[in-house]
């Protein structure tokens, strides 16, 4: 019995690798296009580091959670910050 247990093991080891394997790389065709910035209040110059720190757990929440996420990425995009701190 044991000498039957080890290669069975071995064999379950090597189909569990195979599909992680095959399941870690899944590419996709769906390309999105990113939301327009949302127009928010300019701030610093070319010359400046903007750091931008922005606590998002009560930002609106709608019934769809892409247009929320949608309205966080404009909010950044508008922003055009170098740095940004997001909690």
């Amino acid at each position: 019995m044991k000498t039957r247990a080890l290669p069975m093991l071995m064999v379950g080891i090597m189909l569990s690798g195979l599909w992680l394997i095959s399941s870690c790389n899944k590419r996709t065709n769906n390309v999105v296009d990113p939301p327009a910035p949302i127009n928010v209040d300019s701030f610093g110059e070319s010359q400046t580091l903007e750091v931008v720190t922005w606590n998002i757990e009560n930002f609106p929440k709608t019934s769809d959670p892409n247009d929320a996420i949608d309205g966080v990425v404009g909010v950044i995009l508008g922003l055009d910050a170098d740095v940004y701190g997001v909690q």
